[in-house]
Formats: structure tokens, C-alpha cells, sequence
């Protein structure tokens, strides 16, 4: 007796073999697809993350600059206002007009800052900076009316601690540093 195999045994063979290898082709695509889409996400987040990281220091600098800036030009001006109005009453003569020129361009800066500061800054922040630039605005107007009303120096001393500490909160600089 003969044994001999039959002819569908060696088509099943060959067709699960095919299957096999298709199969595993297909599986070994999806899971690469699946691997490349977590690593792309991943990189997504990553450039995300860096680009939040990059744009919050970038807003940080140009805060920074304008908090400078706006500090200075006011500080300038009030010394300004204060020397007209020391002159004016110690003296009782008033501003040169170079002095007053000088003065009022000091309070073009600063009014130009502040408006670039209601843009960046928060609203308690500027709330104060307003104070502070109407205070000595109106001293130096009245300077240039030959007017020497006193400042409420308690209160702008406040104020200009206030504004300081907040400049520096929105900066996230410690009182110790």
C-alpha cells in the first residue's frame, strides 16, 4: 500500500503560508504606523512645549524692557516736576523754557510708555502706573501755572512701592532677590 497525500493538503499549506506572510506584512505595517504616530505626537508636544516655552520668555523680555523702561522715563520725569517745583517755591521763579521743554517731553515719553504698559501689563499693575503718571502730571502743570500745591508724598511713595512689588510679581521675582 501506497500512501499518498491528498492534492488539497499541499493548496491548504501553501494558502495559510501566504496568509502567514501577508498577515504578518500587514501587522508589522500597522504596528509601525501606530509607533510613528505616538513618536510624531510626542515630537508635536515636545515643539509645542518648546515653542510656549520660547514665546512665554519672549513676552517675559518685552515686559521687562517696558517695566524698565516705563520706571525710568517716570522717575526722570518726576524728578523734573520736583526740581521745577523746589525751584518754584524756594525761589518763587519759575521753569526756563528749556527746562519746561524738557519736562514736557519727559511726560510725552512716559504717556507713550504707559500706553504700550495697558497693553502688556496686568490691570492692577497699571491701575497703580496711572496713579503715579496723573499724580505728577497734575504737579506739573500746576508748576507751569506757578503753582506750588504739595504732593501727597505718603501716597506716592505708596504707590510707587506698590507699583515696584507688582513689576516685580509679574516678572516673578522674589522679594529677596
Amino acid at each position: 500500500m501506497s500512501a499518498t497525500t491528498p492534492l488539497w493538503v499541499p493548496l491548504l499549506v501553501a494558502c495559510l503560508g501566504l496568509l502567514g506572510t501577508i498577515g504578518a506584512a500587514v501587522l508589522t505595517h500597522a504596528w509601525t504606523a501606530r509607533r510613528e504616530t505616538v513618536r510624531w505626537e510626542r515630537e508635536l508636544a515636545e515643539r509645542d512645549g518648546e515653542r510656549n516655552r520660547e514665546e512665554r520668555a519672549r513676552w517675559l523680555a518685552e515686559r521687562r524692557t517696558l517695566y524698565s523702561d516705563f520706571k525710568n522715563a517716570l522717575d526722570d520725569f518726576i524728578t523734573k516736576v520736583n526740581d521745577g517745583h523746589h525751584l518754584l517755591a524756594s525761589t518763587g521763579k519759575r521753569w526756563t523754557p528749556e527746562a519746561e521743554e524738557s519736562a514736557d517731553a519727559s511726560l510725552t515719553q512716559c504717556e507713550a510708555l504707559y500706553r504700550d504698559l495697558q497693553m502688556l501689563a496686568p490691570i492692577h499693575l497699571t491701575a497703580d502706573a496711572e496713579v503715579l503718571l496723573e499724580m505728577y502730571r497734575d504737579r506739573f502743570h500746576g508748576v507751569m501755572h506757578g503753582e506750588t500745591a504739595p504732593l501727597p508724598v505718603q501716597r506716592a511713595a505708596e504707590v510707587t512701592r506698590s507699583l515696584r512689588e507688582k513689576m516685580r510679581e509679574d516678572l516673578g521675582i522674589a522679594d529677596g532677590d
